[in-house]
């Protein structure tokens, strides 16, 4: 769970054959950002559901920072990095 959310390469860590930061093309880093409000608890999972009724709405090739409230449980715990949503 730590590294699905915290840098932007997290995939290359966990997933053999996924692009490290320096491998990745430049325009991916611009864009039209969103941010979406899905509120989840402790082990709880982020829908297609959930992305296709957030407000404001998720358009193709959005950058989507998708805010789940965890954030207020952040500590260098188990409770943050084993069980966030």
């Amino acid at each position: 769970v730590m590294h699905s959310g915290t840098h932007i390469d997290a995939p290359a860590h966990v997933v053999e054959g996924t692009p490290f930061m320096d491998q990745m093309p430049l325009p991916r880093f611009f864009g039209t950002g969103v941010v979406v409000s899905i509120p989840k608890q402790k082990w709880e999972v982020i829908t297609a559901e959930d992305l296709e009724n957030a407000t404001p709405k998720i358009k193709e090739g959005d950058i989507v920072i998708i805010n789940t409230g965890w954030h207020h449980t952040y500590a260098d715990s188990s409770e943050y990095y084993h069980y966030g949503p």
